[in-house]
């Protein structure tokens, strides 16, 4: 009785739309072509709610995407070559839209309002199938609420994040031809930078929607190197997770501080701090809370990471740029018979949730104890399983040489190595004593448990 009450009452509101909205975005994009892409930044023909005007619209993009000029007789012959000129009201029609707006100059103000009626038809849709489901009692709650959250997140993001739909293979070389002028030109940096010269530079930047993992034996600093990298990346803006299923918060947050202020974290942590030294942590602490950037102690499952994304992406109104988790080996264990097949699965998962957030994703790994065991290990050291490298874009090695080698402050040598790069190139190990070509070294100071660039 209580679903049929709210279908009923559903069925007498007013679906959201604004008729008039949609007929100033398409008279716009009628009269000036160059509002056309500005315009398809915000609006799909699916957000308009006329079918009308869900056709003009894709006929006017097409035109615009072929070069081909627009005025009133080459639409109506393109819609009539289509077949679709009867359907859209005729010749009268056209000239209605073509003649019912003054001026372009507010195309884009329109488009959103189209946009926004159209998430809001969405939003009712979303509620009837949630309130369906429920009542059905088919899947467990919890699935359910990740499920609808998932989709939620999708609403509120369309048109923020790039576009990660299928295209025409001309459309998407036009694409990469657009954004490597803009790279070259300084518009667009060419990936998320870690702040290593020595790894952004053969790798082009981390890409986004691509897996990367970090892998080296317990111990060697992989955490380390990975919280560095994230403040990085969110000291500059950007908006970063950090999962461990290894440290609580309050202990990644103890790190930060000792990276960021470059106060000894023994020190730190037995409160032998000098009145200097406070004021340094004071304001290493007031940096970092102003940085969109979570910490999130626990041991997740490649869901439960998604939902997390999806919740802070929303809060902070910007695409996440990194997520971190640390580490592979520990998280919840998934579907499969054997380890290996487990592991892979979650590699897996994290891959996919990269692409679906269209955000880099830094996954840290162990290596086996044969690899950890080696002078150089080798992208086969990876632990559990093959899928691990299969999965990735990026395989980075860090990698602690036996005999040290120390910096003239003190700061121990660290060597890395990219031992795999879908897009980029892989670099060589360095060696003792020689200078190798593209090899990396990093600096770490064990103290305030701090990787730093090292030069060539």
């Amino acid at each position: 009785q209580k679903e049929k009450f709210i279908v009923a009452e559903l069925a007498t509101k007013m679906v959201p739309q604004d008729i008039s909205a949609e007929v100033c975005v398409l008279g716009s994009m009628f009269l000036d072509q160059t509002v056309i892409p500005d315009v398809r930044e915000h609006v799909r023909a699916v957000d308009f709610y006329r079918p009308a005007h869900q056709v003009i619209f894709n006929t006017l993009c097409d035109m615009a995407g072929s070069s081909a000029m627009i005025d009133l007789v080459l639409l109506k012959d393109e819609l009539a070559k289509r077949k679709k000129l009867d359907a859209i009201g005729g010749i009268d029609y056209l000239s209605a839209i073509a003649e019912g707006v003054p001026s372009s100059a507010n195309a884009v103000y329109y488009a959103k309002i189209v946009k926004g009626k159209s998430d809001l038809r969405m939003l009712i849709q979303i509620g009837q199938r949630l309130t369906n489901e429920s009542y059905a009692q088919k899947e467990d709650a919890n699935e359910l609420i990740l499920n609808y959250q998932q989709r939620l997140y999708e609403i509120g993001q369309d048109g923020k994040l790039e576009s990660s739909q299928s295209m025409s293979a001309g459309d998407a070389a036009n694409a990469a031809i657009d954004r490597a002028e803009k790279v070259s030109n300084g518009k667009l940096k060419p990936g998320l930078m870690t702040g290593f010269a020595n790894i952004d530079t053969p790798l082009g930047g981390i890409q986004k929607g691509d897996l990367v993992t970090l892998a080296a034996g317990t111990g060697f600093g992989k955490s380390s190197l990975a919280l560095i990298i994230s403040s990085t990346v969110a000291k500059a803006g950007g908006a970063v997770l950090y999962v461990s299923a290894e440290m609580a918060a309050m202990e990644l947050g103890h790190r930060l501080i000792a990276q960021q202020s470059g106060i000894d974290s023994s020190r730190i942590k037995a409160g032998n701090i000098s009145k200097e030294e406070w004021t340094e942590i004071e304001l290493a602490a007031s940096k970092i809370d102003s940085w969109n950037f979570e910490l999130w102690g626990n041991t997740a499952s490649v869901s439960e990471i998604a939902s997390k994304a999806r919740q802070l992406a929303t809060k902070w109104q910007k695409p996440l740029s990194l997520v971190i988790v640390d580490y592979l080996q520990l998280m919840k264990p998934t579907e499969g018979d054997t380890k290996a097949q487990q592991i892979g699965n979650i590699a897996w998962g994290l891959k996919q949730l990269a692409m679906d957030l269209n955000t880099p994703v830094l996954m840290l790994s162990q290596l086996n104890r044969e690899g950890a065991r080696e002078a150089l290990p080798s992208i086969h050291s990876l632990k559990e399983s093959g899928d691990i490298e299969n999965h990735s874009n990026v395989v980075l090695l860090l990698h602690r040489p036996e005999k040290l080698e120390r910096d003239t402050d003190g700061a121990l040598i660290y060597w890395a190595k990219i031992a795999k790069a879908r897009d980029g190139r892989v670099t060589p190990w360095p060696s003792n004593g020689n200078e190798v070509n593209g090899a990396i070294k990093l600096r770490f100071k064990p103290s305030i448990l701090r990787f730093e660039p090292k030069g060539r």
